[in-house]
């Protein structure tokens, strides 16, 4: 009949299909070992992850550090602080500046399986607080709370580099007249005694075996030297509504106005010293005095707010009293 194709023809058209046929199949079996390979990849790396959620929080931890990781890459994580005055790089009208230090974790935090949920920016500008929640729906997410600070330091920062960058900088206007006051606030186990007292160990290398204090005792008495100052140092405690003298056997104080307005602590009393080395003895007499007591981060933990105070005074003024 017309238009029928001849044998040859349709072997041909037969060939050609069943060609065809065989590249998809070849293409389906390629596409189907790439789908089991990534699974695999995916099951192992699952867990892995659980594996290292078993020692951070657990195994009901992985969705948690997944999502931290995850944002930790994609935003970055800060390096150790390069160093810089504070000072200079803020506004002329600035008075105060807010720093935060980030604390590594603790060993009783480790031995409880908890996780790091703190970045700093990269910037050292701010920081974001990672919450972990589960939905109702059982899902696990993470939201991200980002805070602003003049500056951030992180677990890898050292009390050298904070003091360079804060402390140091507030003496030039001190021994030009000016006041100026270091407050370290935060809760029992954030780290407040290790940045202004250090934790004395001087075979670590994690910079914090000298503290605020005895670095600042050492340019203060050099700078005093110059001046021809002497240096009285007083230290009391807020306890229970009560104001105590450290350096006077507990003595209690009163807080009073002066003619001027200004609020004066009524006969503290005040030693005076001539190096640094005489400073941080009468620092440590001190803190060997301020309440104390156990909490649930530490078994020894000061209970006061204490007040390091160091006046310069003419040498010519203190001799002839």
């Amino acid at each position: 009949p017309r238009g029928t194709p001849n044998p040859s023809e349709r072997r041909q058209s037969c060939g050609g299909k069943l060609a065809g046929a065989a590249l998809k199949v070849e293409q389906m079996k390629k596409e189907r070992e790439e789908r089991r390979r990534k699974a695999e990849e995916a099951k192992a790396k699952r867990a892995e992850e659980a594996k290292d959620a078993e020692g951070r929080g657990g195994i009901e931890s992985v969705d948690f550090l997944r999502k931290i990781e995850e944002y930790r890459r994609e935003n970055g994580v800060a390096a150790q602080w390069a160093g810089g005055d504070l000072w200079e790089s803020a506004s002329p009208l600035t008075r105060i500046l807010v720093c935060v230090r980030k604390r590594p974790m603790l060993r009783h935090e480790l031995l409880r399986h908890d996780f790091d949920v703190v970045s700093v920016d990269t910037n050292h500008g701010g920081l974001v607080v990672h919450e972990p929640k589960t939905r109702v729906d059982l899902v696990k997410e993470v939201s991200n709370h980002k805070f602003s600070f003049d500056a951030v330091f992180n677990e890898a920062d050292g009390n050298s580099g904070i003091y360079a960058s804060t402390l140091r900088p507030l003496l030039n206007h001190v021994f030009s007249g000016g006041l100026a006051t270091v407050f370290a606030f935060g809760q029992t186990g954030s780290g407040k005694t290790c940045t202004m007292a250090g934790h004395g160990n001087a075979s670590a290398t994690d910079g914090n075996a000298v503290g605020l204090y005895a670095l600042a005792a050492r340019d203060i008495m050099a700078k005093a030297a110059q001046h021809d100052l002497l240096v009285g140092v007083s230290f009391f405690e807020v306890y229970r509504g009560h104001v105590l003298d450290l350096l006077d056997g507990h003595k209690r104080l009163e807080v009073l106005e002066d003619g001027k307005g200004k609020v004066q602590v009524v006969g503290l009393h005040e030693s005076y010293i001539h190096n640094a080395d005489g400073l941080m003895r009468l620092v440590h007499l001190a803190e060997e005095g301020r309440a104390t007591g156990a909490t649930s981060a530490n078994e020894q933990s000061s209970r006061s707010h204490a007040i390091l105070q160091v006046r310069g005074r003419q040498a010519r003024a203190r001799l002839t009293k």
